[in-house]
């Protein structure tokens, strides 16, 4: 399979370069937390309306963490939608 190819392709070029098999697993990782974030924001935002101290407790975090997780999910809601292409 071509997939397989190309994996099999980029497993040999990271066993041969250290340095980029550790940046790319600092992207990754990277990327996983602001994903992982976004969601947490997504999810205070549906939560909030149930109140701030349930959404609070849902997540375990304080009401203060909710409310500036609701404040971020909504700035980029806000955004256009291909705002931040170059």
């Amino acid at each position: 399979m071509k997939g397989d190819d190309e994996l099999a392709a980029l497993v040999a070029a990271l066993d041969a370069d250290e340095r980029l098999e550790v940046e790319l697993g600092e992207a990754v990782g990277r990327f996983r937390a602001r994903r992982a974030l976004a969601i947490l924001e997504q999810e205070a935002a549906q939560l909030l309306p149930l109140g701030a101290c349930i959404a609070a407790e849902r997540q375990r975090c304080h009401r203060a963490t909710v409310y500036r997780r609701v404040s971020r999910f909504q700035k980029v809601a806000r955004q256009p939608h291909d705002a931040t292409k170059p």
